[in-house]
Formats: C-alpha cells, sequence, structure tokens
C-alpha cells in the first residue's frame, strides 16, 4: 500500500494541472468573447426601416389589409339573382317545342307556379299577343287560368319566330351559377401560405431585430479608412443577405458618395453618417433607405482588414488588368495577396477605368475570398478561434457573438460559397461643386424587394 502512495500523489497532480489548464483556457475564451462582442447602441426599430413613405404600400400587414378590404365586395354581386326571377317566367317555352320537355318545367314549377297552367292550354289566340310575353309574365301570377289559355294558344301558330328572340332572354339563367361560384370564392385562403413560410427565429440566431418580411438575414459590414476603429469615415459599406429558401448569399455593394436622408443630418453623402454618429447612425441610415432592419452588423478598420487576411493565410484574387500602386505591381491573372497587398489592391481607384465602381468590384472579390478562407476555420478549434480573435480584438466591433456565430454558420452552410453580387444603380452628379451618387426611388424599391 504505501508504494502505491506516491502513483496517486502524481495521478492528483496530473489531474488538476489538466483542471486548471482547461479551465483558464475557457475563461480565455470567454474574455476574448465578451471583448469582441459588443452590442450596437441604439438597435434600431424594424417599424423605424419601414417609416419611409417610399415603402408604405409594401408593408406586409398594409398589403394583407388591402387583399380583405378587396374580397367583402364581391359578395355585393349576390344581389343580381333576384333580378334572374324576371327572365326566367320565359322559360315556360320549351313547352311550345316538344311535349316531352314540360316534364322539365313542372321541375321548375315549384320555383314559380305560372308554368303549370301553361301545359294544359291550347286555346287560339291572334298573333299579336305574344310580342309582349316579357310584360304578360308579371300579371300571370293573379290570372293564371283564364290568360294562360289564349295566350299558350297564339304561341303555337308561331313557334319559329319567338323561341329565336326568347332563346337569348333565358341566357340570364347562368347568372344563377355565377352567383354560386361567387360563395365559395377561395380567394380568402390565398394570403395564408405568407404567414405559413415564416420561421422567425430560427435562422436570424436570435437577433432582436426580427425581419418581418421573410427569413432573410442581413449582416451591414462596415470598413473605416483608418488604422483604428470608429475613426475616420466608412470607405467601404457593403451589406450581407443569407436567404435560407433560396440557399444563397448576395453581396450588395453602396457607394460611399450614394446621397441619402441622414436621420438628424439632412441629405448627405452615406459615408458621412458613419463620421456623424458611427455605426449605429450608419445602421439606421441605411436600414431607412432599404426600408427593413439589418440583424447585425461587423465594424473593421484598415488594421483590422490586414491582420484578419494574414491571420487567414492570404487570399486569392483574379486580377483584372495590370497595375502598380503604392509600391506594388499587380499582374493581370490570378495571384496570392498577403495583408499589405490585399489593402493596396481594394484601394486603388484613380487608375481603375471604371472608378469607384471598379474598386467596388474588387472588395466584393476581397470579401469573397475572405469568406472561403473563414469556412476553412472550424468552429470546434477553440485555439485557432482564440488566436483569431486575440489579433483583432483592437480593430473590430460587432454585435456577433461567438454563439450567434455558431448558430449561423450552422443555419446558413450554403454562406461558405461565394456570393451572388448585386451593385445599387445610379448616376453621378454635381450638386454645389461636390459629386454625388443619385439613386432615384425606383431603383431603392427594386433593392427592397430584392434582399428584404
Amino acid at each position: 500500500m504505501r508504494r502505491r502512495w506516491p502513483w496517486a500523489v502524481l495521478l492528483l497532480v496530473a489531474l488538476g494541472g489538466a483542471g486548471g489548464y482547461l479551465y483558464s483556457e475557457k475563461q480565455e475564451t470567454g474574455e476574448i468573447a465578451r471583448a469582441v462582442w459588443q452590442e450596437l447602441p441604439g438597435k434600431g426599430d424594424p417599424e423605424e426601416a419601414q417609416a419611409e413613405p417610399l415603402f408604405q404600400d409594401l408593408k406586409p400587414e398594409k398589403l394583407g389589409a388591402a387583399e380583405a378590404t378587396q374580397q367583402p365586395p364581391a359578395p355585393a354581386r349576390q344581389p343580381e339573382p333576384a333580378e334572374a326571377p324576371t327572365a326566367a317566367p320565359p322559360v315556360p317555352q320549351p313547352s311550345e317545342k316538344t311535349t316531352a320537355e314540360p316534364k322539365q318545367t313542372a321541375t321548375k314549377a315549384p320555383a314559380t307556379p305560372t308554368p303549370p297552367p301553361v301545359r294544359t292550354a291550347n286555346a287560339a289566340v291572334p298573333a299579336s299577343t305574344p310580342t309582349p310575353r316579357s310584360t304578360e309574365a308579371p300579371p300571370a301570377a293573379p290570372e293564371p287560368k283564364p290568360a294562360t289559355k289564349e295566350e299558350v294558344k297564339a304561341a303555337q301558330p308561331t313557334p319559329a319566330s319567338p323561341p329565336v328572340s326568347a332563346a337569348p332572354k333565358p341566357t340570364p339563367a347562368p347568372a344563377q351559377e355565377t352567383a354560386t361560384d361567387t360563395r365559395p370564392a377561395p380567394s380568402p385562403a390565398a394570403p395564408a401560405p405568407p404567414p405559413a413560410a415564416r420561421t422567425t427565429g430560427q435562422d436570424d440566431g436570435g437577433s432582436m431585430r426580427p425581419n418581418p418580411f421573410s427569413n432573410n438575414v442581413h449582416v451591414l459590414l462596415i470598413a473605416n479608412d483608418q488604422e483604428k476603429i470608429g475613426e475616420g469615415r466608412a470607405d467601404s459599406i457593403m451589406l450581407v443577405t443569407l436567404n435560407p429558401d433560396r440557399k444563397v448569399a448576395t453581396l450588395l455593394s453602396i457607394p460611399r458618395d450614394t446621397r441619402v436622408a441622414i436621420p438628424g443630418h439632412g441629405m448627405d453623402k452615406v459615408n458621412h453618417a458613419y463620421r456623424f454618429g458611427g455605426a449605429a447612425l450608419l445602421n439606421r441610415t441605411l436600414q431607412r433607405f432599404l426600408g427593413f432592419p439589418f440583424q447585425y452588423y461587423a465594424e473593421i478598420s484598415y488594421g483590422g482588414f490586414r491582420n484578419m487576411i494574414d491571420q487567414v493565410g492570404g487570399v486569392d484574387v483574379e486580377v483584372p488588368f495590370s497595375f502598380d500602386y503604392e509600391g506594388y505591381h499587380f499582374e493581370k491573372g490570378p495571384m496570392h495577396l498577403d495583408g499589405k497587398t490585399a489593402l493596396a489592391y481594394s484601394r486603388m481607384r484613380k487608375l481603375d477605368p471604371r472608378g469607384a465602381f471598379g474598386r467596388e468590384d474588387r472588395h466584393q472579390q476581397i470579401v469573397r475570398a475572405l469568406m472561403e478562407r473563414l469556412a476553412d476555420i472550424p468552429v470546434g478549434d477553440t485555439v485557432r478561434m482564440n488566436a483569431f480573435a486575440r489579433e483583432l480584438i483592437p480593430y473590430v466591433r460587432t454585435d456577433l457573438g461567438p454563439r450567434k456565430i455558431v448558430t449561423l454558420r450552422r443555419a446558413h452552410p450554403y454562406a461558405d460559397k461565394p456570393p451572388v453580387k448585386l451593385n445599387v444603380r445610379g448616376h453621378g452628379q454635381m450638386m454645389n461643386g461636390i459629386y454625388y451618387y443619385i439613386v432615384n426611388d425606383a431603383e431603392r424599391r427594386r433593392l427592397h424587394l430584392a434582399l428584404r
């Protein structure tokens, strides 16, 4: 027994050391998570995102109410069958064609008492009487026996002409069918499918800003033009939309010179919203510009952009044309870029024949390549994730916590694939000596319907 004590002590020491290591690792992970995850002040109300008058008619509740108001007027057409009985009395004419058809009129006798006396009548009446048949129908009720004998007799000598003129008259009979068709109209069931397709909360990772239109999840990406976070202006603005129904991710680039309405500051360039109120004001501005709320945001500085690319081992891009910028040479064709070269590649604008639009395409190109690299990092690799987060803490702010990131990656596995590219259509215009990118209302509605 004495020989076993040293081994037991060594085992306890080993277990204690392993437990202490795991505890410190978990504590470090929690600290990094808390440092990276900073909730965005002024989350924004989903109703505020739809407050723009341009999107009032596109609200889900407005559309449902409009459909509901259009359905009740349909029953108002039911009074038409009341007029049908006035045209129905000429139906007794089948008795004039054949003797076998009166049996059919006998079934209709309960509806109108006038047909029974028509069957037994055989008297002759001058040909002048058949013309006012439509007027004789009402008095037929008070004088059924004496009047009908003379009327029906007059109908037999001229069977050819009256049936031709009377044949179109019975056509109102189908009006009864239209009345029955309007009653069971299944139009009220049409608005039911849209609510059934909604799965709020299952795809947005528990966001406090649910999407009232669909299951799409929107993540706003902001890159400033300074080394530190929260300074300068927004140099690159993108919106990533995850569509779980179509299994596709869409990447929208918003030109930084776009003229928009900034809450509290009037009409100005969209990147000035970041300078006026940081990511919170830029978030509100773009939500009102597009007419739907964003679930998350991620803000990164130039330094964080450069370090992030170095952390994943660089990115692979397809250079559209050869150029030199900031001491780096970019050759047309495939190239592997590290953090510094990727930053220079994305910033160049004046040498691009397409100007700012060409730079936006290069921004999207690097973001797509970066998303592919990030997808290679397993979620369960805490060591690598901690090292990655430790390098980005000074350069990144986001309201995406670690748990939400894991939830989104599980709910949207297709996000690892290259996203679809979408651009804002507009035109440049000088106003008071300042260049703006003008986007009309029709384009805003197109983007709203394409992404919401």
